[in-house]
């Protein structure tokens, strides 16, 4: 896979620390340390609406399946739903004791999990707004959430330096997964459901796991400074990675093998993320930009 720099978009006036593209690809969401939540129009480039409810940093956007809703987190200690069309703030919801870190809906939209540095896990009932249950069980902050594609399982990366996998059902820890050193900032389920992928931050590799037995299944080294986020293309075959040694790495999942190593930003790479497509790829960084690659053949 060949991608190029497509634009470059400005704007925030801090760190931009998460990215996401809706559904149908046409915007893109991200929150950054001042306090903002941005939609852009992907084709344009240029900026639709700001989102500016938090009163402190916003550390993850995401989307639901439909596109009807985009959540975020923040160091304000909620959890915020908003209608990205009108940007009209649809629910807070509160309950973590510390900042918000992580978020992600289930396959099916109807719950949100979130992760918190109070070291736990907590799922939501996005209709009624109900709390569905905490994981704990970590013994640091909870720095990425991530449901597999059946929505049987929630896997949670930590400052623990472990993942774990849990049964959305019981609730119980399935099975923890030790390799890494420091923080594991990104956690991510192939949309085959084949694989698990994490990121760690002093080991600065990205581990292959089969999440059906928690088996350590590959290393991915080249990166030179702490992974920050990892993001599969939607067919499963390449899996994006953004670190602090501000690049992007392409990773061939079946080989294991570095494709390209990208270079657009001037800061740590804090976040990426493929459109439903995989023809575009975001990157978020510290250097207060997004950059939009675009794949050519």
């Amino acid at each position: 896979m060949t991608m190029i720099k497509l634009s470059v978009l400005t704007g925030h006036t801090r760190s931009v620390r998460s990215v996401a593209f809706s559904p149908d690809g046409t915007t893109l969401a991200s929150g950054g340390l001042d306090t903002t939540i941005k939609l852009w129009d992907t084709i344009s480039g240029t900026k639709k609406i700001t989102l500016t409810e938090h009163n402190a940093p916003v550390n993850t956007v995401a989307f639901n399946p439909d596109g009807s809703l985009l959540a975020s987190v923040s160091e304000d200690g909620t959890i915020r739903l908003w209608n990205p069309t009108s940007g009209e703030l649809q629910k807070t919801l509160t309950g973590h004791s510390d900042w918000v870190w992580s978020v992600a809906f289930s396959p099916d939209g109807n719950t949100l999990a979130t992760g918190s540095l109070d070291n736990t896990a907590r799922l939501w009932d996005v209709v009624s707004d109900d709390h569905k249950g905490t994981f704990t069980g970590h013994r640091g902050s909870v720095l990425s959430v991530a449901f597999s594609p059946d929505g049987e399982t929630l896997a949670t990366g930590s400052a623990d330096e472990t993942v774990r996998l849990w049964d959305i059902k019981t609730q119980h820890c399935k099975t923890t997964l030790t390799r890494h050193q420091g923080n594991i900032y990104s956690t991510v389920f192939s949309p085959d459901g084949q694989i698990l992928a994490s990121g760690g931050s002093f080991d600065k590799t990205v581990r292959l796991w089969n999440p059906a037995n928690g088996s350590y299944k590959a290393t991915l080294s080249g990166h030179s400074h702490r992974v920050w986020s990892i993001a599969y293309n939607p067919d499963s075959t390449i899996l994006a990675s953004g670190s602090a040694d501000k690049t992007l790495r392409l990773w061939d999942t079946s080989s294991g093998t570095c494709k390209a190593a990208l270079n657009g930003h001037t800061g740590r790479v804090s976040q990426v993320a493929f459109n439903s497509h995989g023809d575009l790829l975001a990157s978020g960084s510290t250097d207060k930009t997004i950059v939009l690659w675009k794949r050519v053949r």
